[in-house]
């Protein structure tokens, strides 16, 4: 019998959307039937309206709903995967939170994982920082990196934007990119900052120079996103630490983008490599004139190949499908 695996959000918005939407798109064909549930407390009717009730319920997010959905799912015999981002300790969220929505998000975290069956995270470090700031045991863990969709549009024969995707985060060198804007203006390209936080970005950076073109919505749909990189050469993506999310490097490969790297991202080596990364201090010593130098249609050619294995139906069958199959 084939499992039948119920999908779910407690965040409704389009990031989370996409990574369920891709696992929906994977699983098609495959020995797994996936449906994906409602968002919020709508999930309920996927539960009791159904003519079949779920095997597994695969649950993407944080969120407080959870702490009423998982347990009613484990009260049903419906198993738990969930997927968990930011396996960050308790210090480390108050660090960077307010102190208040620091200790709720790490408890719900802490329930969630002990309501789970399984626990995924993205790669072997996680793993340790599951175990240590989440106490959660080692037996649920396992390894399964972020799917995303494949692109379906066409990229710009001659992609123009060097591009600041996501949330404004000085641990991302926006303040320099910002201040960069001449010297890749001077270049022939567009400074570009693609972001679903804009008043984060207005607080943080309230001037910011007309040479960088501003695109600032909240929860910006999948379609903008497409648009922008579609025209976009190069993603800035520098880090001075750890951060946890690496969204934005996934979806260079996924677009088949050069990206902007230092060796604090963890797929930095693999990616200079194959000829998708650029070394980030390098370029800055050159004043980004690197930049002109990516062909586009070599960085795209690369990214089709790691695309699979790391985000794509490859990394389903290898590290979801299994779970299913028990």
């Amino acid at each position: 019998m084939r499992p039948r695996i119920l999908t779910f959000s407690p965040k409704n918005t389009a990031v989370h959307d996409m990574h369920l939407d891709a696992l929906c798109m994977y699983a098609d064909g495959s020995k797994c039937d996936v449906v994906k549930g409602n968002n919020g407390f709508r999930i309920l009717l996927d539960f009791f309206a159904g003519k079949k009730k779920p095997n597994f319920l695969f649950v993407q997010s944080t969120g407080l709903i959870n702490v009423l959905i998982l347990p009613l799912a484990k009260l049903l015999r419906i198993k738990v995967v969930y997927y968990l981002h930011e396996p960050t300790p308790l210090l480390r969220k108050i660090k960077e939170n307010p102190f208040f929505k620091a200790v709720i998000w790490h408890a719900v975290q802490c329930l969630d994982c002990l309501a789970s069956d399984n626990v995924l995270v993205s790669r072997p470090i996680l793993v340790k920082q599951a175990q240590s700031a989440l106490l959660v045991s080692a037996r649920k863990l396992s390894l399964a990196p972020l799917l995303m969709p494949k692109v379906s549009g066409a990229a710009a024969d001659k992609p123009f934007r060097v591009t600041y995707l996501g949330r404004p985060d000085e641990r991302r060198y926006l303040q320099q990119f910002i201040d960069s804007s001449q010297l890749i203006t001077d270049l022939g390209f567009r400074p570009t900052i693609l972001t679903g936080n804009p008043a984060d970005l207005k607080k943080s950076f309230p001037e910011i120079p007309s040479t960088v073109e501003v695109f600032d919505k909240p929860n910006f749909s999948e379609e903008l996103k497409a648009q922008v990189l579609a025209e976009t050469l190069c993603l800035w993506n520098p880090k001075r630490g750890e951060i946890a999310q690496s969204g934005v490097t996934a979806d260079a490969v996924r677009f088949g983008l050069a990206i902007l790297l230092t060796d604090k991202d963890p797929a930095y080596t693999g990616l200079i490599e194959q000829g998708i990364a650029v070394d980030f201090y390098q370029s800055q010593s050159g004043d980004f004139k690197i930049i002109s130098a990516i062909d586009p249609l070599k960085v795209r050619d690369a990214a089709k190949k790691v695309f699979s294995k790391q985000h794509g139906e490859s990394a389903f069958l290898s590290s979801y499908q299994p779970l299913f199959l028990v």
